[in-house]
């Protein structure tokens, strides 16, 4: 205080109200960094000093350390995987790391590891709590409720990441790569019958297609479906063990070292073909020699070519000089893909050696990176891109405002009319349900998963209702159809999961007011999605065909707490429900609630809540002052109004009588006795040009609005009268094919077979919805799809649309046209003679 010179240079002036202004405005300041760490890391200090962080952290440390040994588990697969990408084949250690990664890899799968994991936090209620009772915790009743519940919840979290997750394809799937041959076909027998039932049963992007690529049963007693089997399962163990079956020798090269080795190779000097190199071909054709009757053999025929003579020799001179021009024809085609390649190419390189095919192969990918680069398609309007991707320049307007873009916009319908409407509690809660791929116990298709579905909803909605923690005992009630008994089911809550709606339930035993998450005669507890839950309970005490009886229950929910159980030299810990703390029922029929509002929100250790007001800008201000105007002009108006009323009807007509005779001099007067009156009623200010100018501004703002809202109301109507004509051009305005263009690049994947498209390969739009942009097709597959979709006759005429504009094209483009022509003709006959 004795330096501060802020008030007048006179610090006496600094009472305790000012220098805890000071002090604050310190610590808001950019300039208190500093000095905003220092109190944290002095706070910091001060709870760890506390007791209560002591027994936090020997929780954590005994929680965390069950988990220690997965966390080190795939640590260890990690850096395996890390050498196996930079070692070659050859390497001694290679095939040992190729083994112990597919072990480690099946032994998660196959939920080997969560099994561990789940003893290991057996084992620390069991008596695991003996050397952290030692260590210096407590015990009492608060802490052993709170490690019940995280011991539950961690547990229950393992079985859904670790286990749960991996019975499903293609987890199954993979596991059968060490399965006997019998096994094996038994279980792709089953999968191929539940993917051909319903395609959700099975993941997309592995299992299906590689079913689709081995149809059929399989059979381990025959050859062939032993080959089969013995092909898929070196497959699925090169995918387990994390090596690329096909890395070359080139791995351990950077992008510049790549680049530059490309680039030698496209440029080197080939030598020219001579009659020696035909004659020489020609005399070891069909021979395989070791090396030593190699080099005698080419020494024999360079003798007998040096005996020859000019005439003899010129035949090969002949071949050799035709090769060359064959040669130096290829090597100015560009190259093509396997699958697009031209009769003519192809006729090329079957006359040619493989060997020479592969010498020109990095100069033939630069003329196909120049001729991709000078691709008409690039010069058409409508593509706004350049081969890089980046925008063209000459689709970007430079010489308009901002303004004048946003002017532009307000007048289109590039936006809505209306907002759209926010969606009920009902529909945001439907999106919620988990709905594909299918469960492996309960499939889309099933009568079941509806009333599963509903009564999964419902659980969650009272769960959330009453504010239910994970450790609390739930005991489900179900009376049976002739009403004579009921049954009941006591499970513990694990997890829940919100999107998608989850449960994770441990079914427990009761005995003596005490939960035992583990059975009699069993090892491991019993965990069960509430989606098992469910179904186990429609298919063995409720009529599963019967859907017009919903299924009811009735769910109690108990506060379990923690205590300590002596068991010999060791204390086990274990739950005791004591409150009840809520009833409800769940009903396969029973609609979604309202949700309840969230509570305050807290912030994390050492931050304080903001509560900062934002400064009133001018327009705040500006629509105060209006109001203010306003307000004064009503209380003016009113009281004008008040003096009126006062007077006498005599008054009135002799007023008029007055105001016939001389209106000018009557205006006077009751202007200036109005205006007497008014200022003994209330002194009104005079109006300032601000306020006027506000004011002012208020009225052509009104004004805008109402002719805004008057044009918006006409452009509604019109469309509502004729949505299609004002649908904007990136929808359809009808569902099918739409065209037909050559793709550009090789990103783009088929609505039929999900199989990304080559770049440079014929393709077709499709609008499979017209509120959805277009999507894209292979020609091969659009006979599918239009088969699928029943649209024969709109295929039909569209693609007689897109031949006759081809071949009006045909004859000002350079065989562009020519690719698009041939494959909607194609499809275009083959949909005209299908039934």
């Amino acid at each position: 205080v004795e330096d501060s010179t802020i008030l007048d240079g006179n610090p006496s002036k600094l009472n305790e109200n000012d220098l805890q202004m000071l002090i604050s405005d310190l610590l808001d300041g950019d300039q208190s960094f500093a000095t905003k760490n220092g109190a944290r890391f002095n706070m910091a200090q001060r709870e760890i000093a506390k007791n209560e962080f002591h027994q936090s952290s020997i929780i954590v440390d005994f929680i965390v350390q069950c988990m220690e040994p997965g966390i080190n588990s795939f640590l260890k697969r990690t850096k395996i995987l890390y050498d196996l990408q930079y070692l070659s084949h050859a390497h001694p250690k290679e095939a040992e790391l190729r083994k112990t990664s597919k072990d480690m890899f099946l032994k998660v799968i196959t939920g080997t590891l969560a099994d561990e994991l789940l003893s290991n936090y057996l084992a620390l209620l069991g008596g695991g709590l003996q050397e952290a009772l030692e260590m210096g915790l407590e015990g009492s009743e608060q802490q052993l409720t709170l490690i019940w519940q995280l011991v539950v919840s961690v547990m229950s979290d393992l079985y859904r990441r670790l286990k749960q997750e991996f019975e499903s394809p293609p987890y199954t799937v993979l596991a059968l790569s060490d399965a006997d041959p019998t096994t094996f076909a038994l279980e792709w027998n089953r999968l191929q019958q539940k993917f051909t039932a319903c395609k959700y049963c099975v993941d997309i992007e592995f299992t299906s297609s590689l079913l689709e690529a081995y149809p059929g049963p399989l059979s381990a007693n025959t050859r062939s479906g032993k080959q089969t089997i013995t092909e898929i399962q070196r497959f699925l163990g090169s995918v387990c063990d994390g090596k690329h079956p096909h890395r070359t020798h080139h791995a351990l090269e950077t992008t510049a070292e790549k680049e530059e080795r490309f680039q030698l190779a496209a440029t080197r000097k080939i030598r020219r073909l001579s009659g020696w190199n035909i004659f020489q071909k020609q005399e070891l054709e069909g021979n395989s020699l070791d090396p030593g009757s190699y080099r005698n053999k080419v020494k024999a025929i360079g003798q007998a070519w040096a005996h020859m003579s000019e005439e003899e020799k010129l035949p090969f001179e002949a071949e050799a000089a035709r090769l060359e021009e064959l040669r130096h024809e290829l090597a100015n085609t560009p190259l093509a893909a396997p699958n697009s390649k031209s009769a003519k190419t192809q006729a090329l390189e079957d006359q040619i050696s493989r060997n020479s095919c592969k010498l020109f192969s990095a100069r033939r990918l630069l003329l196909n990176e120049a001729e991709f680069d000078r691709h008409p398609l690039w010069q058409l309007p409508t593509c706004l891109a350049d081969s890089n991707g980046a925008i063209k320049a000459s689709k970007i307007i430079l010489d308009k405002t901002d303004e004048e873009i946003d002017a532009f916009l307000d007048e289109s319908l590039h936006k809505p009319i209306e907002a759209p409407e926010a969606p009920n509690d009902d529909e945001q809660e439907e999106s919620l349900v988990h709905e594909s791929p299918c469960f492996p116990f309960l499939c889309c298709q099933s009568d079941n998963e509806d009333r599963v579905t509903r009564l999964v909803k419902s659980l969650y909605f009272g769960l959330r209702d009453h504010d239910i923690k994970t450790g609390s005992l739930l005991l489900f009630t179900h009376t049976l159809a002739d009403g004579s008994d009921s049954i009941s089911f006591p499970c513990v809550l694990g997890v829940t999961m919100k999107k998608p709606i989850l449960h994770i339930l441990i079914r427990a035993s009761l005995d003596d007011q005490q939960v035992y998450l583990v059975a009699p005669g069993e090892s491991l507890p019993h965990f069960q999605l509430s989606h098992a839950f469910f179904v186990e309970l429609l298919e063995k005490h409720h009529d599963s065909h019967d859907t017009s009886k919903p299924f009811k229950m009735i769910v109690e929910a108990w506060e379990c707490k923690g205590f300590l159980a002596n068991n010999g030299p060791t204390v086990e810990l274990r739950g005791n429900p004591t409150s009840l703390l809520c009833k409800f029922q769940i009903s396969s029929d029973q609609k979604s609630q309202q949700r309840k509002s969230s509570g305050p929100v807290k912030v994390p250790f050492g931050l304080d809540k903001i509560n900062k007001r934002r400064k009133a800008g001018k327009a705040k201000a500006r629509k105060k002052i209006v109001n203010q105007a306003l307000k004064k002009k009503d209380r003016k108006a009113k009281g004008a109004k008040k003096e009126v009323q006062k007077k006498g009807l005599d008054q009135r007509s002799s007023d008029s009588l007055s105001m016939d005779s001389d209106p000018s001099s009557e205006n006077d007067d009751s202007a200036n006795e109005s205006g007497e009156d008014l200022d003994q009623e209330e002194i009104v200010d005079p109006m300032s040009s601000t306020v006027k100018e506000a004011e002012q501004e208020v009225k052509e703002a009104v004004k805008e609005v109402v002719e805004s809202d008057s044009t918006r109301s006409v452009a509604a109507a019109r469309v509502s009268q004729n949505p299609a004509s004002f649908r904007s051009s990136f929808f359809a305005k009808e569902i099918g094919l739409d065209a037909c263009a050559i793709a550009v690049s090789g990103r783009s994947v088929c609505l039929q077979c999900k199989v990304k498209i080559a770049i440079h390969s014929v393709r077709f739009s499709w609008y499979h919805s017209t509120l959805r942009p277009s999507s894209w097709c292979h020609s091969h597959c659009l006979f599918q799809l239009v088969q699928a979709t029943g649209l024969k006759d709109q295929a039909i005429k569209k693609l007689k649309e897109i031949v006759s504009d081809c071949t009006n094209k045909a004859s000002s483009s350079q065989n562009v046209f020519d690719p698009i022509l041939a494959e909607a003709r194609k499809v275009l006959a083959a949909l005209e003679s299908a039934d």
